[in-house]
């Protein structure tokens, strides 16, 4: 027959078999009937001493653990063997690097009606490392192609500002990859993205030349920045030079240049031309006595 044990023990012996000094052993059974080493099982049970998996209650081997009842000896845990079982191991205080996010944006995903000059920030949820934050990890994309920018980092803001003005009615997403990391190497826990969109442009009327004028160019060249440049020759003092030019950026203007050299006093023919980049050119024409012509000046 099989025999099982009940009742508290007084005392345990962790890394071994026994349990000693038993108070009660079985329904009827004295305690001398119990076997120190084998509590009143039958040789045929597999030993609670020897690790094994035992579904007898309250049995428990040296890498297993034993439950006690309230009553147990003080300062004893309530699970646990030599080696620590399922339910009563060694508890692991290493500390858990949780992955960075994005916490905010600026401007908010699917804005629109934004600036041209708008600069993108986003803040995440600890610092970062900032070898981590560049133009490969971070970039602003208009359709397929990468906006050029430049990207920069502080206090766990990253901050992404375009080259060059938005072109208007644009639609712009950006990108941060799973490069990104905190000091401690873990990644961005996914890539992020976020999308937004340009005005229309808005016309406006600014007074470009307010003094007297004797001649405007016909061209008037605009850059990939969307600054233009304007050229015409002044009529002052019965004169008709100086020949000046201006740059203008979204009805911004710069300050006038004078083009001509000092004591001349008669410009024709003014013409001007620039290429995306904004490198420009202004000519004119000035008579020449010698030749009873005019020629070009570039300066």
């Amino acid at each position: 027959m099989r025999k099982r044990w009940f009742g508290f023990a007084g005392s345990v012996m962790v890394g071994g078999a026994s349990l000693v000094a038993a108070t009660a052993c079985g329904s009827g059974l004295a305690a001398s009937d119990c076997e120190a080493s084998r509590t009143c099982a039958d040789a045929d049970e597999p030993s609670a001493g020897a690790g094994g998996d035992s579904t007898e209650p309250g049995a428990a081997g040296a890498t297993g653990g034993l439950s006690l009842p309230d009553g147990g000896e003080s300062g004893e845990p309530s699970g646990g063997g030599a080696a620590g079982g399922s339910e009563g191991g060694a508890n692991d205080d290493t500390p858990v690097n949780v992955a960075p996010f994005v916490v905010e944006i600026t401007p908010k995903n699917d804005a629109s009606e934004l600036e041209p000059d708008e600069v993108i920030t986003i803040a995440f949820s600890e610092p970062l490392a900032p070898a981590s934050v560049n133009t490969m990890s971070v970039q602003l994309f208009d359709g397929q192609v990468p906006v050029a920018g430049s990207v920069s980092y502080a206090d766990s803001q990253v901050t992404f500002k375009p080259d060059a003005p938005l072109r208007l009615l644009g639609d712009y997403e950006l990108h941060v990859s799973e490069a990104v990391t905190d000091p401690m190497g873990a990644h961005l826990a996914q890539p992020f993205e976020s999308h937004f969109s340009v005005r229309d442009g808005r016309f406006s009327t600014q007074v470009a030349v307010g003094q007297p004028s004797f001649q405007l160019a016909e061209a008037l060249p605009m850059t990939a920045q969307g600054r233009v440049l304007l050229a015409w020759s002044d009529y002052g003092k019965g004169a008709l030079c100086p020949v000046l030019g201006q740059w203008f950026s979204r009805a911004t203007a710069s300050d006038a240049d004078v083009l001509t050299a000092p004591g001349v006093t008669e410009c024709d023919s003014v013409v001007v031309g620039a290429n995306a980049s904004g490198v420009a050119a202004v000519g004119w024409a000035v008579p020449d006595a010698t030749h009873g012509t005019y020629v070009k000046q570039i300066p």
